[in-house]
């Protein structure tokens, strides 16, 4: 933030605001209060107020914190503008102490500046001069060129009544080949220069930079700098005779000052106001204006710039001949002024007192006065005060010396002359008046000192020629300036002008866009509407609310353009019925359909014609509903007022037939669309139902294929063991006979479905424990034992049918036995994997279409699709169920049933039915601690990181052309809203893809 901004750049930021209007930014608000703090104080004080209010808007503690330091130091300097130095010193040096601890160098340096100002009004120099050096510190530490060198001059100008010297050779190193760095360092190194011109005596130049040095103070928003100038550059006219340059530029200052209440600046332009004032022999005016001075100061009685009122006070009243008056005014600022050490004011009240008393008579008095003065001047080293007092000295009356010194008169004079005339052979550019010369001549003539007398006429007559060319020069030199002034004046007046221009014309749009806004906003509502009815109502009411509408109605347009139908009309708050009437040529709203354009009667009170049941109006208003060159029809208003409808009417209602018309296009469009979604949802359940019938299909198919090959398999061998067991039961041995009833009871063992491995193990078991009992060619029989369902604990048992000889007829008919029951098993588990098949689809089937949410189980809802799944999963997919919960919910369960069908499908899809499918439920934390979270995870392809927010978007797919329509997971997820639930997915490429749905847990 730049310590004084260009006009240039506050207009921009200015415009900037005002048209952000309530949302402008923080920032931008805080610069605007903080450059608005000289240009207008009453406003910048109202920001301020405003942002202190809102400071809470500044996420960042640090920012926070710099802002609230900022509105501090600004109130600080409005303070200090108004005079109450108590308060503004308090506030600036908070400012300061929270800037030292933001760590703020430029908001430090700031700070400094602003004491600048209050060292000032109470008249200490070296404190002034301590915060400046302060500033310049921190503004080195913080790297600010423009501060900086505008500290630099600021610096110089105060040490140039110190040191005039020192200060001039500061200027010539650090800006005799600079140019300056922005305005204000501009504005102070040019008072600067002005100032220690008027010190050397070379006025025009003085004056020219007193002119710069205003305008670009103005330039750059420092008004009480541009009114210090002011005052400078106005004594300078007013030495060099311009005295209506010196008025009117103390008058621009002083309504600078006033407009600001700058009490000090306003006192200091009033005092070298009423000066100019007595200089021009209005001598009542500059008392009025110097009475007005004083009362301004009247606070700041400690401050030098009392002194100074106080000295202008009493050079008016010696000009006027009021020497009591003015001897009351020296001597009371003769010891203010010796307070503040200041040496040149201490000696101009001298000098100012000795005129008074000898106005007065007081030669003693006087003589005291100018010596006195004479011993500062000496004290100070200052040759040219020294000079002046010797010559208020040699000019002293012969009463004045022989009171001082009776016997000696001319001695004294003469040594002041003789003094005066020394010291102005030795300083440069300084010229003895022509009165002192005229008088140091009669003083030496009358001491017989003729020739010196004469050489002192010529130099007084060369002084007056040098005076009369002087003051030709100064003339000349003071309109030349007068026009450079008056031209930089107009300048400015232009930029100033441009600016006000540039602002009104942003005030101007400000407010156009808030209509703008206002109409966008409308339009956002009635475009937002997606019913015709609603559509007509909400333009109803806006048309209410914004023109004079005693009727308003919405006509349907024919392609042919012969009829019009009323679909929506209110006449004075009554609904007018829908009715056809044609067109006719040449009425208005004839006209408005044809030529597309808005058309505004007002006709007379006997060439009204009305529809039936309506009443005669004397203005009317049609405009076409028109969206991308397509007539939907007219909108129609009319007003018992005649001309009701002007311009702004007109624009108003072609924006909002504007966006009318394309609101009705949206409802058209958005209920084909709405048919159209129905279709398609349609055809997307139609197509994964016939998914669910081709994976019931062959679910189905698996079992009655079992159950058909073995039903003819125990046919079979049920009749060749039947055929064979009665013979083989007759031939059977005593010993043999309970062998083979055991081993026909171990077909009653349930049937175990072993592994390939499994089988091999218990084969070769078998056969070691035959071979035990000494079984020949124990291996070929081992493996039809096992179908048989013997173990190697069943093998002693069965030791008597080891050796009979009937053993293989035996086996074969135990065998045949054993297959007929094994298939018998299958059948079973065939028609129980049919029944389980069947069962789910009724359920599935039975599900239907609930008007409201029911109690359900999410978990019996994926169990039911996983089964219809059955086929798809078991070839290549492990299935993982992980149900932490039941999951009970309150839904719509052929909608989650649908849901389900497409995730667990669409992970099938993507591990090309090869891969691990992970199915849970899980109560929900955090966040989602009152849902129930279902997740499907798949260890398929992966989607990209690119498309992962489209991929519920209506339409889009990752499928190949002619495999999805696009419409799954958006189906799926409005059906997931319906549930006020949500779901997301977590998707790595190679990796695979989880879905997660979370859905509102059941009440208890």
């Amino acid at each position: 933030m730049q310590l004084f901004a260009p006009n240039a750049e506050v207009t921009e930021l200015e415009v900037r605001v005002q048209q952000a209007g309530t949302q402008a930014a923080l920032p931008d608000l805080l610069q605007l209060a903080w450059h608005m703090r000289q240009r207008d104080p009453d406003r910048a004080l109202r920001m301020a107020e405003a942002l202190g209010g809102r400071l809470a808007g500044w996420d960042d503690p640090q920012q926070r914190a710099s802002a609230d330091a900022r509105l501090r130091l600004l109130r600080g300097e409005l303070a200090s503008m108004r005079a109450s130095n108590a308060d503004a010193t308090g506030l600036i040096q908070g400012a300061l102490a929270q800037f030292h601890a933001l760590q703020d160098p430029l908001g430090v340096g700031d700070a400094h500046w602003a004491m600048v100002n209050l060292w000032r009004d109470s008249g200490d120099p070296e404190r002034l001069v301590q915060s400046l050096e302060s500033a310049l510190i921190a503004y080195e530490r913080g790297g600010d060129e423009a501060r900086i060198q505008a500290a630099q001059a600021h610096l110089v100008l105060e040490l140039s009544f110190q040191d005039a010297s020192m200060a001039r050779q500061r200027w010539e190193q650090l800006f005799g080949h600079v140019q300056p760095k922005s305005k204000l360092a501009e504005a102070y190194i040019r008072q600067a220069s002005c100032t220690l011109n008027i010190l050397r005596g070379q006025t025009k130049r003085a004056a020219r930079d007193g002119a710069l040095s205003i305008e670009a103070a103005l330039a750059c928003g420092h008004l009480l700098l541009a009114c210090r100038c002011a005052w400078n550059t106005a004594e300078c006219f007013r030495a060099m005779g311009d005295l209506t340059s010196a008025l009117e530029l103390t008058e621009n200052a002083a309504g600078w000052a006033k407009k600001r209440q700058a009490a000090y600046e306003q006192a200091l332009v009033l005092n070298e106001m009423s000066l100019a004032l007595t200089d021009l022999g209005r001598l009542d005016e500059a008392w009025a204006k110097q009475r007005e001075s004083l009362a301004l100061i009247e606070p700041l009685k400690d401050s030098i710039h009392y002194c100074t009122a106080l000295v202008t006070s009493g050079q008016l009243a010696l000009r006027q001949g009021r020497t009591e008056e003015a001897i009351a005014y020296f001597e009371g600022v003769e010891g203010r002024i010796q307070a503040h050490q200041l040496a040149q004011y201490v000696m101009e009240c001298h000098k100012g007192l000795a005129r008074a008393h000898l106005q007065a008579g007081r030669w003693a008095l006087a003589h005291a006065k100018l010596q006195a003065g004479l011993s500062v001047a000496v004290s100070t080293g200052n040759p040219e005060w020294q000079l002046q007092m010797f010559c208020a000295l040699a000019e002293l009356p012969d009463e004045g010396w022989q009171v001082s010194d009776p016997s000696e008169p001319f001695l004294g004079r003469l040594h002041c002359i003789e003094a005066a005339l020394a010291m102005a052979q030795v300083l440069p550019d300084v010229n003895l008046p022509q009165a002192f010369l005229e008088f140091a001549a009669d003083a030496y003539a009358e001491i017989g000192h003729h020739q010196k007398a004469y050489e002192l006429i010529v130099q007084a007559a060369q002084a007056a020629e040098r005076i009369h060319a002087q003051g030709a020069s100064d003339r000349a030199a003071a309109l030349r300036l007068r026009e450079e002034t008056d031209a930089l004046h107009a300048q400015a007046q232009q930029l100033r002008l441009q600016r006000e221009t540039e602002v009104q014309r942003s005030k101007t749009l400000s407010e156009a866009l808030i209509t703008l806004e206002n109409m966008g906003s409308i339009g956002r509502e009635i475009t937002r509407n997606l019913d015709t009815e609603a559509v007509f109502t909400t333009l109803h009411r806006h048309v209410q609310g914004l023109m004079d509408a005693f009727s308003y109605a919405v006509f349907f347009v024919d392609d042919s353009l012969t009829t019009r139908t009323l679909v929506f009309g209110i006449e004075d708050g009554q609904r007018i019925p829908t009715m056809t009437t044609p067109l006719r040529p040449g009425h208005a709203s004839h006209r408005c359909s044809v030529e597309n354009q808005v058309v505004v009667q007002n006709p007379k009170p006997d060439e009204v014609s009305s529809l039936p049941g309506t009443q005669p109006t004397l203005s009317i208003l049609y405009a076409p509903l028109t969206v991308a060159g397509r007539l939907l029809g007219i909108m129609s208003i009319q007003s018992q007022r005649s001309h009701a409808y002007g311009d702004r009417e007109v624009a108003i209602f072609k924006s909002l037939c504007a966006y009318g018309a394309i609101a009705l296009a949206n409802a058209e469009a958005y209920q084909a669309l709405q048919q159209a979604q129905v279709t398609m949802v349609l055809q997307e359940k139609m197509a994964s139902l016939g998914q669910l019938v081709a994976n019931v299909a062959h679910e189905i198919n698996t079992p009655i294929g079992a159950i058909k090959s073995s039903g003819q398999s125990i046919a079979e061998s049920l009749v060749q063991a039947l055929y064979e067991l009665p013979e083989l039961m007759r031939s059977l041995t005593p010993d043999e006979t309970p062998a083979v009833l055991a081993l026909l009871h171990l077909l009653q063992r349930p049937v175990t479905m072993l592994s390939s491995r499994e089988e091999r193990a218990l084969v070769r078991d078998v056969a070691n424990a035959l071979e035990a009992q000494g079984m020949p060619d124990a291996r070929a029989h081992a493996a039809t034992l096992v179908e048989c369902r013997v173990t190697t604990a069943d093998v002693p048992a069965l030791v008597p049918l080891l050796s009979s000889p009937r053993l293989n007829d035996i086996l074969r008919v135990v065998y045949n036995l054993a297959l007929a029951v094994s298939n018998a098993a299958n059948i079973n588990t065939a028609v129980a994997t049919v029944s389980r098949i069947v069962f789910a689809l009724k359920t599935y089937a039975r599900q239907g279409r609930a008007e409201e949410a029911v109690p359900m189980s999410l978990r019996e809802s994926l169990a039911t699709v996983l089964t219809l799944y059955n086929s798809k999963i078991k070839h290549g997919t492990e299935l993982v169920c992980q149900f932490d919960s039941e999951g009970r919910i309150d839904g719509y369960p052929d909608e989650l049933s649908q849901v389900w069908t497409n995730l667990i499908q669409n992970a099938l899809q993507a591990m090309k039915f090869s891969g691990t499918l992970t199915v849970s439920i899980a109560a929900g934390e955090g966040e989602t601690a009152s849902h129930e979270i279902v997740s499907i995870a798949d260890t398929g392809c992966g989607i990209p990181a690119d498309i992962q927010s489209r991929i519920f978007e209506p339409f889009f797919t990752t499928k190949p052309v002619g495999e999805g329509s696009g419409l799954g997971l958006d189906i799926v997820k409005k059906i997931v809203e319906k549930h006020r639930g949500r779901i997301w997915l977590e998707s790595a490429v190679g990796v695979g893809t989880t879905f997660r749905v979370a859905l509102p847990a059941g009440k208890d």
